[in-house]
């Protein structure tokens, strides 16, 4: 999970004791912060610049507990869960318009179809009501990227050329790991990775309106890494 990302979870403490502690763990793992051109330009990384912008005194990568949850006695409860607990039509995308998003950086700002953010610019038009995919693509950029978008929700339909550490977890077909399998709003893009969405861009608000996409990282999107898109009426 990146920022941005979340994800329901359902917790059964029956098989814990009272006075045992349980504790959310994010794990270790390879942050890929200096893969490809950004971590090559001399000194450190892009990566390792930013990061030592913020107060974290955590290294990029490193495990740490998230959460602890003491268990204490109380009733128990018996909740037998339901056999599916949510049920997602896949949307239609048969015929739709594949559209090319390049993540890139040039010149210390981070850059999406080569264009940094300017407040007044359209970068794209989409068409109410029309289903779009999305392929979203990290070529050479030297860390990752959750890439979020204003307005609509999407469905993730596949990954390609995925590092490792993801795709050793990808069990869900074409690339994908449980965390892709809901409806999302925002899409982490590894050093290397293309991923494809589908889009559905109806909605009921009258005329022309604009919507925000950006990465998730407060700095990269401060950077430059945001445009508009504006989703005209038919």
């Amino acid at each position: 999970l990146a920022p941005g990302e979340r994800l329901d979870v359902l917790f059964d403490a029956a098989q814990a004791q009272p006075g045992d502690t349980v504790f959310l763990k994010s794990l270790s793992f390879d942050p890929m912060e200096n893969e490809g051109a950004a971590g090559n330009m001399g000194g450190p990384g892009m990566g390792q610049m930013m990061a030592g912008m913020g107060s974290s005194r955590l290294a990029l990568g490193e495990t740490f507990n998230v959460l602890k949850l003491s268990v204490v006695s109380g009733e128990r409860i018996t909740a037998p869960l339901p056999a599916t607990l949510s049920r997602i039509q896949p949307l239609r995308s048969e015929g739709a318009a594949e559209r090319q998003i390049e993540l890139s950086m040039q010149a210390m700002r981070f850059l999406i179809n080569g264009r940094t953010f300017r407040m007044d610019e359209i970068a794209f038009d989409v068409k109410q009501g029309a289903v779009e995919i999305w392929r979203i693509s990290n070529p050479a950029l030297g860390m990752p990227h959750p890439m979020h978008l204003h307005g609509f929700s999407f469905q993730v339909l596949e990954r390609l050329n995925s590092p490792p550490q993801l795709s050793d977890i990808a069990r869900f077909g074409k690339g994908r790991t449980v965390s892709d399998l809901g409806w999302k709003d925002t899409v982490l893009v590894w050093p290397g990775e293309t991923v494809r969405i589908a889009i559905d861009f109806s909605h009921d608000f009258p005329g022309d309106q604009t919507y925000l996409f950006h990465c998730h990282n407060l700095e990269h999107e401060d950077a430059g890494m945001m445009i508009n898109f504006k989703v005209r009426t038919l």
